[in-house]
């Protein structure tokens, strides 16, 4: 044989094995099977908004609604910024087609060991049944930061200014049947026929949910969709994002429904099974846990948005990134480090990850300033001018979380254009156990702005703001069949 066709022949079995890869891939990667995703229409079993604050004079209103013909049993849950630790967590009872609206509020902490403390009130005058909520006025609570956050209480970072900015979760429990959904079905006009029979159910009277929960509940079935509104009155602006949907959340055998108050259930309770869209193609991968699960759906390798500084109209810009998951990849007790994609541990103050900036201006000139930390649960990215001096708060949401040390300094590049976050420059990604690998951060979040009119008559309040959702970039190896692919 010559040296020719022992090439050749090399060749042919390199390619054999290329196609016996690529076959392995397509049967266990391809298969559009039943599985966990999020939904494109924006309609899930789980809702996931990427912000709220009360900071600044900004009250956070959201909605809850159910396009579903049927009764839901959904828990509210609202998680503070720094570690994703709950401060607030409630049961709704939503009928077929109803809604659900709430409010928060700046407040001052009436809470024993916390008193006098930046704070954060919910309220609502919404009739749907909430067993034991303080509808008017219900204050977050520290008790899962004092009793759970144990490095940040010794770090004395167990204040509940903590609470002021952070992100809400909304997880359907399941679908009301029998009794329960007639008690949760509203009257002409408009009130639930008896919400203190739920209540009961919990632990007084009649405490059937107390003995079995899953009594009158069948599996969750989807159709809820939200939206939030960040408004500050004083400033005469608002501006409004929609809610991230996951759908097929659950695992078939779940035992899903619990009582008003619980921790549970939360977003690690999602099925191992994911279904990630790929540009035309939907990727299903299997995980060990839960927390891995819903960090796959929302890993992205990068994010893209805009910013404007131009000083005629007095604009300022800030970016919101959120990662939903974090605490369970870098508080794990467990084997006492940090898990993938994440690539530190909480130390009762923070957990940085560093990620790299790319910026263009309106003039295609880039820049590529300084690497940024993003250190918290919630993170707030203000961009400024290089005269501008740094602040401890940022303008527009008066986030604490803001990235002060590595704040985007635009330098060379011009008064407006946009950003490229690199969420893989740490190497950060995990693999699942069909040898994808999944590059960047589990995030999400948006661009906000604000202008001001110097010009306007005396008198005319002429502030105006706008939000846009970040573009998001995905890459999934091996890339011999996918190409990073914006969705």
């Amino acid at each position: 044989m010559t040296k020719t066709d022992k090439t050749t022949e090399q060749n042919k079995k390199i390619l054999s094995l290329k196609m016996i890869w690529l076959a392995v891939i397509l049967i266990l990667g391809l298969n559009n099977i039943q599985a966990a995703s999020v939904d494109t229409k924006g309609v899930g079993e789980v809702l996931l908004f990427p912000y709220y604050t009360v900071n600044n004079d900004i009250n956070t209103s959201y909605a809850l609604v159910n396009t579903s013909n049927q009764a839901k049993s959904i828990k509210v849950r609202f998680l503070e910024g720094d570690n994703n630790i709950e401060v607030l967590v409630f049961n709704v009872y939503l009928s077929p087609f109803d809604v659900w609206v709430g409010t928060l509020s700046p407040t001052i902490s009436t809470i024993a060991g916390h008193i006098g403390e930046p704070s954060v009130l919910h309220s609502t005058d919404d009739n749907s049944c909430a067993p034991y909520l303080n509808k008017a006025a219900q204050e977050f609570l520290p008790f899962a930061i004092d009793n759970q956050d144990l490095l940040s209480v010794s770090q004395g970072n167990n204040s509940m200014e903590r609470s002021t900015e952070g992100h809400i979760e909304v997880i359907e429990m399941g679908v009301v049947v029998g009794d329960s959904a007639d008690a949760i079905s509203h009257d002409a006009n408009g009130i639930p026929n008896n919400c203190s029979q739920l209540e009961d159910a919990w632990g007084s009277g009649k405490p059937y949910w107390s003995i079995d929960p899953m009594q009158d509940l069948e599996p969750a079935s989807g159709g809820l969709m939200g939206s939030a509104t960040l408004l500050n009155i004083n400033q005469g602006t608002a501006v409004s994002y929609d809610a991230l949907a996951i759908d097929d959340f659950w695992a078939t055998d779940a035992e899903t429904h619990t009582e008003p108050g619980t921790l549970v259930p939360n977003l690690a309770q999602i099925d191992t099974e994911t279904n990630v869209i790929f540009g035309d193609q939907t990727i299903n991968s299997s995980w060990l846990s839960g927390h891995e699960s819903i960090s796959a759906l929302l890993m992205q390798k990068s994010l893209f948005n805009q910013y404007d500084l131009f000083s005629f109209i007095n604009a300022s810009t800030e970016w919101v990134v959120s990662f939903p998951t974090k605490i369970f990849h870098t508080n794990n007790q467990i084997i006492g480090t940090f898990i993938p994609p994440f690539s530190s541990s909480w130390n009762g103050l923070e957990a940085c990850e560093t990620v790299s900036t790319t910026v263009w201006d309106n003039s295609q000139l880039s820049n590529a300033p300084a690497p940024l930390d993003l250190c918290q649960a919630v993170n707030v990215i203000e961009f400024k001018n290089p005269s501008e001096p740094a602040n401890t708060t940022s303008a527009i949401l008066g986030s604490t979380n803001l990235v002060t040390s590595n704040s985007v300094n635009l330098n060379q590049a011009g008064q407006s254009g946009w950003m490229k976050l690199d969420l893989s420059a740490n190497n950060q990604r995990m693999v699942d156990d069909n040898a994808f690998t999944y590059n960047g951060l589990p995030a999400m979040g948006f661009m906000v702005n604000r202008y001001t009119n110097a010009g306007a008559p005396v008198g005319v309040l002429a502030q105006y703001s706008g939000l846009y959702m970040h573009t998001t970039q995905k890459s999934i190896q091996p890339d011999i069949i996918f190409k990073s692919t914006f969705e």
